[in-house]
């Protein structure tokens, strides 16, 4: 399957309304995930030998313009697909974004650490059913959603407070 980023047309906008904020300290917030059988002793040494002491520094070494919203993932998409309208290998006309038909968590680091869904943006994910040509045309043209079946998956609160989250 593909994967597929949405990027929204006033990005541009946005950038240069964050350039226009302070420089702050970054704020790093962490969670021990997949530890849950690791001895209390040893998670609490790592929290106050290693970690703390390393987001300090990080703190006084780093400034950004800060995380207004809390910090989530993007849901990976499988299988995604546009609907669209070729002749010759010249595309006359298609959808303008792609549609999912599944989505899973995305991962991290080399362990695979699946990320929890808290800390994921909803994402629509749809199946295709158009019975014939003359419904995936109109599908095409009219970019109607009479071919699909969707449902979303479910947006977490996400990290509030943090501008990174490890």
């Amino acid at each position: 399957g593909s994967r597929h980023r949405r990027l929204s047309a006033d990005a541009g906008h946005r950038c240069e309304a964050v350039a226009r904020r302070p420089w702050e300290p970054i704020r790093i917030g962490y969670e021990f995930l997949g530890a849950e059988d690791v001895p209390w002793s040893l998670r609490s040494f790592v929290e106050r030998q290693v970690l703390r002491p390393a987001i300090d520094f990080w703190a006084r070494a780093l400034r950004v313009h800060r995380a207004t919203r809390p910090l989530r993932a993007e849901y990976v998409g499988r299988n995604c697909e546009k609907f669209g309208l070729a002749f010759q290998g010249h595309i006359l006309t298609s959808e303008k974004d792609f549609t999912c038909e599944s989505a899973e968590p995305p991962t991290c680091g080399a362990s695979g650490l699946t990320i929890p869904e808290k800390y994921l943006k909803s994402m629509q994910v749809c199946s295709r059913e158009c019975p014939g040509v003359a419904e995936k045309l109109a599908h095409v043209f009219q970019a109607s959603s009479m071919c699909d079946k969707c449902s979303s998956l479910p947006e977490g609160p996400g990290a509030s407070g943090y501008d990174l989250l490890v």
